[in-house]
Order: structure tokens, then sequence, then C-alpha cells
């Protein structure tokens, strides 16, 4: 039977090809359009995960390495407003793909014990490596659900 870390790690490993295969036949001019204004466009959702896949990588391997280091927030409103979501959107694929088969190279060497790594964060009163792998892969099917539904709307 899979245990929770194993259970994660294999929905952790997913995002990079359920992303590409949702994306794989959208046209550009379509990842411009919000869903709803106020909300973020299909190319700002993929730029915001290709940042925040950078920042848990840097997370990830803190957790790992060094005893109880501390996980810095970042705000991701500014990330998504002042880092040119213009952009194309090939690099931040790239990034989410790269980030999560690095991660899961380091995850699928841990034991159970390095799982209850922890490591301080401001916004978390525990933030072990477990429950870092439990938010990173939330995070990521979340926005790719969110990242869904606005192409439906597009």
């Amino acid at each position: 039977m899979p245990t929770p870390h194993q259970n994660h790690l294999t929905r952790y490993t997913a995002l990079p090809s359920h992303l590409e295969a949702l994306l794989a036949n959208t046209p550009d001019n379509a990842l411009n359009i919000p869903p709803a204004p106020g909300e973020w466009s299909p190319r700002q959702i993929i730029h915001h995960l290709g940042d925040s896949e950078l920042m848990d990588a840097a997370r990830l391997r803190l957790i790992a390495a060094e005893d109880n280091p501390d996980i810095t927030p970042y705000d991701e409103l500014r990330f998504a407003a002042r880092l040119s979501p213009e952009r194309p959107i090939a690099p931040s694929l790239a990034a989410v793909r790269a980030a999560r088969q690095s991660g899961a190279d380091i995850l699928a060497r841990l034991n159970d014990n390095d799982f209850q790594r922890p490591g301080s964060h401001p916004e978390h009163a525990a933030y072990t490596l477990a429950i870092w792998l439990e938010k990173a892969v939330e995070h990521g099917e979340s926005h790719l659900a969110q990242l869904r539904a606005a192409l439906d709307n597009a």
C-alpha cells in the first residue's frame, strides 16, 4: 500500500504533463483573456505556476538539507504584476517541469523521517517537508483547475 508521501509524490510529478496536455492546442491569444474582471488570465496563471515552482524548489532544498531553516514568504500578487505577465509561456512551463522533476528526484530518495524535517514559516504553525509536499500538490492542482476553467471561458 502506498504511503501518503508516495501518493503525494505521484500527484506532484503529474502536474507538468497535465499542464502540457491542457495547453497543447490552445491558441496563444486565448491565454490573454481573464475569465472575469480582476481574475488572472491563463498566461498569468502559467507564469504564477512557474514562479512558485522556482520558489518551492528552493524551499524543498532548504528543508531537506538544513536544520529548521527560515522559509520566507513572497508576494505572489506582486510577482504576477511585476514579472512581465505578457512574456511567452514556454519558459514558465519548462520551469514547472524542471522544478518538479528535480524535486521529485530528491523526494524519492528521502525516508519517512526526512519528511518530518521542519522549517520555520511565519504563516504556518508547523511546516515540515511532508506539509510542504502536500501544499505543493494542492497548489498545483488548484491552479490547474483554475487554468482549465479560464480556458473553458476563453
